[in-house]
């Protein structure tokens, strides 16, 4: 844990947001497998989903970094359609895609919650895209894969899954 960095958030720390959380534990043993060098994590977790809070936990970000200086990956973890039909939840979540990839973080907040559309990670895509317009000359996003838990699984009631990459030309 980057405790320093963590310090300089200025956000509460709540074991509350993180107790049924588990994006950062699953994560983990990746970047530890793929990533060359040693780093520390800052777990962030959200109880409130929303673009102000995304907004300012973006800009605690790019705060505390102008301190600390350093390079930074924001991993923003979240299932997409949760236990729909697969045609239903690629239908929805490409409406959520559609928003990352015009990297409008309050449009991405409002199809959510228009549609009902279960993104559990709204607010840590909403903080990731706004970060990314405040320190990116030319931001893009781009979709890696898409896939459902149906391949291997029940074919009716499907998660869907989305892999994305924001980033700097």
């Amino acid at each position: 844990m980057d405790k320093d960095f963590i310090a300089l958030l200025g956000t509460p720390v709540s074991t509350e947001a993180h107790a049924y959380e588990h994006s950062a534990e699953v994560m983990l043993p990746f970047l530890k497998e793929y990533l060359e060098y040693d780093f520390k994590i800052v777990p962030i977790s959200f109880l409130d989903q929303n673009c102000e809070i995304a907004r300012e936990i973006a800009s605690k970000i790019e705060t505390a970094n102008s301190i600390h200086n350093k390079s930074i990956l924001i991993i923003a973890s979240s299932d997409f359609s949760h236990y729909v039909d697969p045609d239903e939840g690629y239908r929805l979540d490409s409406l959520v895609i559609e928003q990352i990839e015009d990297l409008n973080a309050r449009k991405v907040g409002e199809v959510v919650c228009k549609n009902d559309i279960s993104v559990c990670g709204c607010g840590p895509i909403m903080t990731l895209i706004e970060y990314a317009n405040n320190t990116s000359k030319g931001p893009k996003a781009v979709v890696l894969k898409r896939g459902n838990s149906g391949k291997h699984g029940m074919k009716g009631s499907v998660v869907d899954y989305v892999s994305m990459l924001i980033y700097e030309e």
